[in-house]
């Protein structure tokens, strides 16, 4: 992935992935990269019960999943996606919007399935690219 993290102890920043102590104080920097695991394992969860048909359920860890992490691009095309099951069509339309404002330029197939469901009726539903994360 290629993430970095900064000390929460001192002022080493941009830690990369792979160090589980500071480079500079030794401090313990295992649980900092646990945590940016959980909005995965929230989304994840999302996919399931999405697949079960629990669409509400879904829409609160995908919203979890978004709080934790606000750049999360898959998390809010799933959850357009759930807005449109349960029909709500101004949701799913920001979360569209929201998801083609954080795309980069390099994803070019899933923009032009954004654009494309934010300038035609009827809805169709754009599919996020799933991965496992864990």
């Amino acid at each position: 992935m290629g993430e970095k993290i900064d000390c929460p102890l001192c002022p080493r920043r941009d830690i990369p992935e792979g160090h589980v102590t500071c480079p500079q104080c030794n401090a313990d920097l295992s649980y900092l990269w646990k945590l940016q695991e959980v909005p995965y394992v929230f989304f994840n969860e999302a996919v399931q019960l999405s697949r079960k048909g629990d669409y509400i359920e879904a829409i609160q860890k995908v919203l979890a999943s978004i709080s934790l992490n606000p750049d999360f691009v898959d998390a809010y095309i799933l959850l357009g996606n759930l807005y449109q099951e349960e029909k709500h069509e101004k949701e799913a339309r920001g979360c569209f919007e929201k998801a083609l404002s954080l795309l980069p330029e390099t994803e070019t197939e899933l923009k032009r399935q954004l654009y494309s469901f934010l300038e035609t009726r009827p809805v169709t539903k754009i599919k996020p690219k799933i991965r496992a994360f864990l």
